[in-house]
């Protein structure tokens, strides 16, 4: 070649390279098919009770969710003996096949959004083919795409009003065998890697025009007559022998199946994704050895054991084998913000207990490449759970700042610490392709001091993970020279070979927000609510159960209820980003969550409660007194304590007794039926005062707070010529991911405010109120501000009917606190963020997530907007804000539309945040609230077994151990101040024994009871109460 024009050659290569997609299939003969459809799955068991008929290629079977077995049938010609046979099926969806003793084989779908050209539709079917053998196989399909239906742009704009939830047509594509050419599909795959590889090096290298000049030669071969496929392929070879640059570091390839819980297909569907995948994974483990594959979510593998026992027993032979990595030991990819701590807690608890008694094995990482963020308090989480090592990759889709490190030592609000990677790749379907390998150089801040990183590669959700195309790449690329060397390797192998350099590794401390999907901190309101009431329903639960002793709780229930809590914190379902279906079902099931608790706690509390037809026994399971209103049980019109008359109010149908009941403590109320005054009502004229000895509110006729003035501190908290419950809607089209994103653009776009329709004022001895019936849009809000005969806290508890498209409604309080930060509850701790936006760090945070309040105090006083359902929250430059609904369309063309009911509260404080608990129990109490048990008397045996005396300190968990028999109980320090308390049993001869939150092990020697327990800042700690 005297003169060589490199565009030519690479020309060459890829109109070769597309040549060869036509030239593989050398010949094929058609298969025959019967087929049954149903609208839900059925079990290969069953499969032979189902009526069957034939169907053609070109034939639609199925539309929208429906299942399909398919009876496959054919023969391959005699004159095939030798040949390599692949198997060409197509029905538009995804399919599973099994083999003859009914365990799945391979997994097949069609299409993939991660990649243009993926189509899983080739079955590896016989290297060497005897001839003239026959063809029977059944096939389980599903009529919904690897990302589920097809969605218009806006669903709601659906030209066919069936169509508004997607639409899809199975159709029959392709069914055949075919004669397939392995040399020329191997050739194929090289000059894949070598295409990419040479348009990954810089132009003009000598590497680069060494490996054109190779590949053009080689194609000289390629011709029958110059020696075919296979002498091509030898002629390559050069390319591939020349080894890695010696100063390049090591990529650690695991192959990966990022599994969405459910997400764009309901859970149902997900079960049978998992057995796609798992099944094509163990295929691939067979087939290459050396390759590994890696999945996380230990309800992924409960699924499998449940529905596809011999394909489980295979997963844990390959996990014994060392093919098999289990990872993350969360019991599905959690969000991370909205779930309480405690939530997150169960999550690693119950996930790795799974793994250790199912595998034996021990998980060490936490593994979350596509949550929206992640709480300040992870880190801590994970350490009281033995776990040291943390994956994502999501915070590489910031939209504002690029973060500074690929690898680093996370730190906690508490001082807490692990290891963090995160992939330099910025992703997790990787192709496995020199041009996205050397990303890990070029991308990477730790290179020249890390010298390893993780790929994860492989098509997720029903794509089956990594296919055939991935490992043959993978082994291309173990000794490339122009691309890191790549390794089939696990994971955590190289998160420890990480870990030596730690001293050396930069520290990032707080939260890991990610500068996107900030809406679904809003998005499907109702899954929100009913998650706190489960989570809420499980605590107080848990700890009267344990009030009955060890003996008759009820672990499997418990371990049951959480599981199904866990599975809807997946991080598509709790931050409302997926299908209505998924909705339909996780809302009844976390509704269900609430109703069996409180079935289990009435069983438990027959132990420690009397019957008493006039008596009416409440309990606090929080760690701060209850003083409010309690709606008193049918019948009931009177209420006292101790012989003392409590005071009584009729609201309509409700009788309000005002009550208060010490921390986690029983009172019984002795009822009667005498007629109480009922609240008095009256038209407002101008404004409306709600005042008691603490506070006064002033209330204007548009129901906007003019005033708060707290009496004890002399101090009027709303800034001067503002009002608060300031209401407003506002226009929502974020620029792609409709229920995900909301953008900061949308702030100036607001399109109403309220428009009062009634309005009046409410007043009695319980609490007095103004009531307003609104207009907002096209929806109508009823609500109602109320303060009690005490405290300082000002209820807004709000219906809404809401009928909007594309819109916000948010709320605002501009209070009269000068302070350069704000905290907000996060799980189990509190998180400080700037209130303003000098850098773009700070702008970035124009919604952030607050799980019961918010808090901007100065050192001697504060005010809290606190919710019972609400996690957006906005506080800068003294405005506090809380988004309070959404109505995007996509892919929920319906969601939030209808009735929703929610409380927010504005709350002023004397002193700092951390001075007091006083916005700690009116969180409490317009959350956790009351458990009330109508009929029964408290006896001297209501209380619970333990008790801990101390500021700042929450006893947040009682409850029966996973693998011993004694009691667990949880503290953590609330206020981020160091501290200590007492911790105490009822119990003689009881001790605490410190444990991790995983309960395997114990830490120091015990300490008999009471014993004194030290604190620093939002620690929590866990012990096991062990009797004598």
């Amino acid at each position: 070649m005297a003169h060589f024009y490199p565009d030519i050659h690479i020309a060459r290569l890829k109109e070769v390279y597309s040549r060869l997609s036509r030239e593989i299939i050398i010949e094929c003969v058609p298969l025959a098919a019967e087929c049954s459809v149903t609208p839900e799955p059925v079990p290969y068991a069953r499969r032979l009770e189902l009526p069957y008929g034939p169907i053609a290629v070109g034939a639609k079977w199925g539309g929208p969710w429906d299942c399909g077995w398919f009876h496959v049938t054919g023969e391959l010609p005699a004159a095939w003996k030798g040949a390599y046979v692949t198997l060409n099926l197509d029905f538009t969806g995804e399919a599973l096949v099994y083999d003859a003793e009914g365990c799945p084989l391979v997994g097949l779908t069609s299409g993939s959004v991660f990649d243009g050209a993926y189509n899983k539709d080739m079955m590896h079917y016989s290297k060497s083919c005897k001839g003239g053998e026959r063809v029977d196989l059944w096939v389980e399909t599903g009529a919904n795409g690897l990302f589920g239906l097809t969605l218009p742009g806006d669903p709601a704009w659906a030209e066919r009003p069936e169509d508004v939830h997607g639409r899809f047509d199975a159709v029959i594509k392709r069914l055949r065998a075919c004669r397939f050419d392995y040399d020329k599909w191997q050739l194929r795959l090289d000059l894949e890697v070598v295409i990419d590889l040479i348009e990954a090096l810089p132009a003009g290298t000598a590497r680069r025009m060494q490996v054109l000049r190779i590949a053009s030669r080689a194609l000289d071969a390629l011709p029958p007559e110059r020696g075919g496929a296979a002498a091509a392929r030898e002629a390559l070879r050069p390319v591939f022998e020349l080894g890695t640059d010696p100063a390049t570091l090591d990529v650690d390839g695991i192959g990966h199946a990022h599994i969405d819980t459910a997400w764009l297909w309901p859970l149902r569907e997900t079960v049978r994704k998992v057995a796609r995948t798992f099944a094509s994974q163990i295929g691939l483990i067979e087939r290459y050895p050396g390759y590994k594959f890696g999945a996380s979510q230990p309800q992924l593998y409960a699924f499998c054991k449940e529905h596809y026992p011999a394909l489980y027993a295979k997963v844990k032979q390959a996990v014994a084998d060392g093919s098999w990595e289990l990872q993350g030991g969360m019991w599905v990819e959690s969000d991370c913000n909205i779930p309480s701590g405690e939530s997150l807690v169960r999550q690693l608890l119950i996930g790795r207990n799974f793994y250790r008694d199912e595998f034996g094995v021990e998980v060490k990482n936490v593994w979350l490449p596509d949550v929206f963020g992640y709480s300040a308090n992870l880190p801590q989480i994970m350490k009281t759970a033995g776990i040291d090592y943390f994956l994502t990759q999501k915070i590489s889709w910031n939209r504002h700042n690029k973060f500074p490190h690929n690898t680093f030592i996370w730190q906690g609000v508490d001082g807490s610490e692990v290891l963090a990677h995160f992939p330099p790749e910025d992703d997790y379907n990787s192709q496995v392709r020199p041009g996205q390998l050397r990303k890990h150089e070029t991308n990477n801040s730790e290179a020249g001091l890390i010298e390893d990183a993780i790929c994860l590669y492989g098509i997720g959700d029903g794509g089956g993970g990594p296919k055939e195309e991935h490992v043959e790449r993978g082994l291309r690329c173990q000794n490339l020279n122009g691309c890191p060397r790549f390794h089939f390797s696990f994971a955590q192998n190289a998160l420890e070979r990480m870990a030596a350099k730690r001293a050396e590794l930069d520290t990032w401390v707080g939260e890991l927000y990610l500068e996107m999907h900030r809406a679904t901190l809003t998005s499907q309101a109702a899954m929100k609510r009913w998650n706190r009431r489960a989570e809420e329903a499980l605590r107080a639960a848990e700890m009267l159960c344990a009030a009955g002793g060890t003996a008759t709780y009820p672990a499997e229930a418990f371990d049951a209820l959480w599981r199904q809590v866990l599975c809807s914190h997946f991080h598509d379902i709790i931050p409302g980003s997926s299908i209505h279906r998924v909705y339909e079902e996780t809302v009844p099931m976390l509704q269900d969550v609430v109703s069996s608790c409180k079935r289990l706690q009435n069983e438990a509390a027959r132990a420690f409660l009397v019957d008493d037809a006039k008596s009416f026994t409440l309990f606090n399971p929080s760690s701060t007194t209850y003083a409010g209103p309690v709606a008193l049980p049918e019948e009931s019109k009177r209420a006292s304590l101790d012989g003392v008359a409590l005071p009584v109010q009729r609201e309509a149908d409700d009788y309000l007794a005002w009550v208060e009941v010490p921390a986690r403590g029983f009172v019984t109320l002795a009822l009667s039926a005498e007629e109480p005054p009922a609240a008095e009502t009256s038209s407002i004229d101008g404004t409306a005062v709600l005042e008691n000895d603490e506070v006064r509110y002033v209330i204007d006729a548009q129901m906007r707070v003019v005033s708060c003035f707290d009496k004890t501190l002399g101090a009027e908290l709303i800034q001067p010529g503002q009002v608060g419950n300031v209401i407003e809607l506002y226009d929502d089209h974020p620029t792609v991911y409709d229920a995900w994103d909301y953008e900061e653009y949308a702030d100036a776009m607001k399109t109403a405010e309220p428009k009062i329709i009634t309005i009046e004022r409410i007043a009695g001895p319980v609490r007095s109120g103004v009531m307003a019936v609104m207009k907002l849009g096209e929806s109508t809000f009823l609500q109602t501000a109320w303060l009690g005969r005490s405290g300082k806290r000002l209820d807004f508890v709000t219906e809404v009917d809401w009928k909007e498209k594309h819109k916000l409604a948010r709320v605002s309080f501009p209070v009269a606190i000068r302070a350069l930060q704000a905290r907000f509850e996060i799980p189990y701790a509190t998180c400080a963020r700037d209130t303003h936006d000098n850098t773009k760090w700070q702008y970035a945070q124009f919604e952030v997530v607050g799980h019961r309040y918010a808090d901007l105090s100065e050192p001697d006083r504060g005010v809290a907007l606190l919710n019972d359902s609400k996690y957006g929250y906005r506080v800068k430059d003294g405005v506090m804000s809380l988004s309070l609904l959404r109505a995007p369309t996509n892919p929920d063309p319906v969601c939030d539309l209808g009735q929703h009911h929610f409380v927010y509260s504005l709350l002023p404080h004397a002193g700092a945040l951390e001075a007091s608990d006083a916005v700690v129990a009116s969180a409490a109490m317009i959350n956790q609230g009351l458990e009330k048990f109508p009929g029964k008397a408290a006896g001297k045996a209501a209380r619970l077994p333990v008790a801990f005396e101390g500021e700042g300190v929450e006893l947040s968990v009682l409850k029966r151990a996973e693998k011993e028999d004694c009691l667990v109980v949880r503290l953590v320090e609330r206020r981020g101040r160091r501290t200590s308390g007492v911790l105490s049993a009822t119990a003689a001869g009881a001790s605490f024994v410190e444990c991790p939150t995983s309960e395997w092990t114990d830490i120091g020697e015990p300490l008999p009871a009471p014993a004194t327990i030290i604190f620093r800042p939002f620690e929590l700690k866990t012990f096991k109460l062990r009797i004598r």
